[in-house]
């Protein structure tokens, strides 16, 4: 289960990139200021890297009970 929580997190990541980027395109259509695109942009990379979070846990977990802990 672990490991399958690894390889779908993986996937997700690239996912999430690409809608970030999409969505900071919308934004910039829309007409925000750049002041407010660079906080969009601080925000949205603050989410994409809670991404990496799944597979990071997932590969700790799965070390661990390796480990036979």
């Amino acid at each position: 289960m672990l490991a399958l929580a690894y390889g779908v997190g993986l996937l997700f990541v690239p996912e999430e990139e690409a809608a970030s980027r999409e969505a900071l395109s919308i934004l910039r259509e829309e007409g925000l200021r750049e002041e407010e695109l660079e906080q969009a942009r601080r925000l949205l990379a603050v989410y994409g890297q809670s991404y990496w979070l799944v597979p990071l846990v997932a590969l700790a977990v799965l070390g661990w009970q390796a480990a036979g802990a």
